[in-house]
């Protein structure tokens, strides 16, 4: 089981919110530690690799958060860690395309204990398996 209180310190920390009024974002947090819990390999020792984890759901969570309207509406420059993301206008879809991006390098942070995410063939965008 995944820390949920510090991916929610965490998320609090990136989100520059305090702990009054963000209890309705636990459930972003919660969800994310459980995302990445479920795709954990099985061989990954949780106790030894709880700082990466947890930061990595946190960050997920943070993804979740600007694309449903978090920070991006009114910032101009949001900084996490080493990326900087800015805003070109357009409000809605900059938040959308900045949470996608946090969230595609946070997961390749921990990419080496996660297992492979399931792939269908023939699936629309998946190339097709040659016989």
């Amino acid at each position: 089981m995944l820390d949920k209180d510090r991916v929610f310190r965490h998320f609090r920390t990136m989100c520059g919110l305090d702990s009054a009024g963000t209890g309705p974002y636990r459930a972003l947090c919660d969800a994310a530690a459980q995302y990445i819990l479920n795709r954990l390999r099985d061989d990954v020792q949780l106790d030894r690799n709880m700082d990466r984890l947890c930061f990595a759901a946190a960050a997920l969570a943070y993804g979740d958060w600007l694309e449903v309207g978090g920070s991006l509406a009114s910032a101009q420059d949001i900084r996490v860690g080493d990326i900087t993301l800015r805003e070109s206008g357009g409000g809605g879809r900059g938040a959308a395309a900045g949470g996608s991006a946090l969230r595609e390098h946070f997961l390749a942070g921990v990419a080496d204990l996660l297992s492979p995410p399931f792939v269908l063939a023939g699936m629309p965008g998946q190339p097709e398996e040659s016989s």
